[in-house]
């Protein structure tokens, strides 16, 4: 799984991803502020300041946290054609935990 950088110990840390471009991390980190995931300010300079991970951003994070799960989703989604809404990539990972635990389909 990708690993998203956040470095500690400051009030206001600055969300870079190893490997991506700042410009395309950007717009993800707006894209996901605008769908209330997370909680983030835009400065001028274009960095991104992170001030928090909403409810809903920790429950998607708990759905694709592990390795295998995270590989699956992206195996299905790659199946479906390689893009999903994100609105989707929660349920699809909880699906997949749900069968790993024996648990029937919600």
């Amino acid at each position: 799984a990708e690993r998203i950088v956040v470095p500690g110990g400051q009030q206001f840390p600055t969300l870079t991803v190893e490997g991506w471009d700042h410009a395309v991390v950007y717009e993800h980190a707006r894209l996901l502020t605008s769908a209330g995931f997370l909680i983030a300010a835009y400065e001028l300079s274009n960095a991104i300041p992170v001030r928090g991970i909403t409810w809903e951003g920790y429950d998607l994070l708990d759905s694709i946290r592990d390795d295998s799960f995270w590989a699956n989703v992206k195996k299905k989604i790659a199946e479906a054609g390689g893009s999903v809404p994100i609105d989707l990539l929660q349920p699809l990972a909880t699906q997949f935990l749900r069968s790993k635990l024996g648990l029937p389909d919600g």
